[in-house]
């Protein structure tokens, strides 16, 4: 009699937990990848020879239809430039934030490197870069991230002048 109790108890949480993931919604996630622009560069929206910067932040903010922020999440980038954070995909759903792509974007925060810390507004980094929808990663059975991929992102060297050629800088 206890083992059948113990099956059933069993069989009622795997159901439970199947239905439980039913209603959710996937989770999202942003990626990008933020760049120290060339002193040639500085001024235009080029991004040709920049190198990955190592030490920035980035935030995600979202709004919901009645333009409040719903969601603010400052997301460090990696030894390669590169960020991904994850967001609760039922967060989003229920806060009345609809479509990420047009609720969300991406804007500049910090840059650690004090040889190239100046914001640029490259790919709207300053106001806000839209996020795009790339995929979706199935993480297991019951659980799905929906993948959204900002535009590529740029500070600019402190010590360069825009519009002024840099032939001898080396950055």
């Amino acid at each position: 009699m206890a083992a059948v109790l113990q099956i059933s108890t069993l069989f009622f949480l795997v159901i439970l937990a199947v239905f439980a993931h039913a209603d959710q919604e996937p989770a999202m996630a942003v990626q990008g990848i933020v760049y120290c622009q060339r002193c040639s560069a500085v001024g235009t929206s080029s991004l040709l020879n920049a190198r990955p910067l190592l030490s920035a932040k980035v935030a995600i903010t979202c709004r919901d239809y009645k333009n409040r922020v719903r969601v603010y999440l400052v997301a460090p980038v990696d030894f390669t430039g590169y960020f991904y954070t994850q967001l609760d995909g039922n967060d989003m759903t229920s806060d009345g934030i609809g479509n990420p792509e047009e609720s969300c974007k991406v804007q500049l925060v910090s840059s650690g490197d004090m040889t190239c810390n100046r914001l640029t507004n490259v790919n709207k980094g300053i106001t806000g870069t839209d996020i795009k929808f790339e995929k979706t990663l199935e993480k297991g059975t019951s659980f799905e991230i929906n993948l959204y991929t900002a535009s590529s992102l740029a500070f600019s060297p402190s010590h360069c002048i825009p519009g002024i050629p840099h032939q001898f800088s080396f950055f």
